[in-house]
């Protein structure tokens, strides 16, 4: 299977070690298609200040793909070299 064609248990795109998803608080409006998008399962919706939004709860298996990026409607996600969620 390439890189590119992607299953449930492959990222669609290459990985990226050190890259990380930045997800912006104020447009995430916690739909979930990240969480879905996301092969190695480090995102998962949070309830912050009583909304849901998307947040990065295990960094390390992150494979920096951005298949979480790609998928997302509202552009909430941005990769970034050794970056956090801001979430």
């Amino acid at each position: 299977m390439s890189a590119t064609s992607g299953s449930p248990l492959t990222p669609a795109r290459a990985p990226r070690p050190g890259w990380q998803p930045a997800i912006d608080p104020e447009r995430c409006t916690g739909c979930g298609w990240c969480v879905g998008a996301c092969a190695p399962h480090v995102l998962s919706l949070a309830v912050r200040q009583g909304r849901k939004i998307a947040t990065l709860h295990a960094p390390a298996p992150c494979t920096g793909c951005s298949d979480c990026a790609v998928v997302c409607p509202f552009h909430a996600i941005r990769m970034r070299k050794g970056g956090a969620s801001r979430g």
